[in-house]
C-alpha cells in the first residue's frame, strides 16, 4: 500500500479515537467537605450532570433587527456602608533616594557608548560603500539598531 492510500486510513482510525478520548465521564466527589471533579472516582463519588460544553456550527448567528432605539441605562450600584476615615497613610518609598542619580550615571554612560558605536558602524558603512565586497546592507542595519538605541536612552532619560 502507498502512503497516499494509506493516509486517509490513518487520519479516520485517529479522528475515531479521540472522539472517545474526549467522552470521558465526570464525577462529582465530596472529600473533606469540599467538592472535587473528576475522572477517577473515589469512595464518595457521583456522575456528574453537567451541561454540554458548547457546540458549533456553520451557520450565521440571527440577530434581531431592533426598530426602536434601546436606552441602557446603567445599573446603580448596590448601596455601601461608609467606613471611617483613618486619616492619611504614611507612604514608604521604595527606591532609594541616590538611586535616581545612580540610575541617570548609567543611562549617560550608555548614552555615551552608543554614540561612539554609532559613529563607528557609519564608518565602517561609508568604507563599505567605496570599496568593493563590503556587505551594506548589514551595516546599515547596524547603524539603524544604533539610532533606534539612542532613541530609546533618550526616551528614559526623559521620563526622569
Amino acid at each position: 500500500m502507498t502512503y497516499n492510500k494509506l493516509l486517509p486510513i490513518l487520519i479516520l482510525t485517529g479522528s475515531l479515537f479521540m472522539g472517545q478520548i474526549a467522552c470521558a465521564k465526570v464525577y462529582t466527589c465530596l472529600e473533606n467537605g469540599e467538592i472535587i471533579y473528576t475522572s477517577k472516582p473515589k469512595g464518595n463519588c457521583a456522575v456528574a450532570s453537567l451541561p454540554p460544553i458548547g457546540s458549533y456550527s456553520n451557520s450565521r448567528p440571527s440577530y434581531r433587527n431592533s426598530t426602536s432605539a434601546t436606552v441602557r441605562s446603567r445599573p446603580r450600584p448596590a448601596n455601601r456602608v461608609a467606613t471611617a476615615y483613618s486619616g492619611p497613610q504614611p507612604t514608604v518609598n521604595i527606591v532609594p533616594r541616590g538611586s535616581d542619580n545612580t540610575r541617570r550615571a548609567i543611562l549617560q554612560q550608555e548614552l555615551t557608548n552608543e554614540r561612539n558605536a554609532l559613529a563607528q558602524a557609519q564608518q565602517a558603512l561609508n568604507r563599505s560603500r567605496t570599496g568593493k565586497g563590503g556587505n551594506i546592507t548589514e551595516l546599515q542595519s547596524a547603524v539603524l539598531d544604533r539610532q533606534q538605541n539612542i532613541q530609546a536612552i533618550q526616551r528614559e532619560l526623559g521620563r526622569m
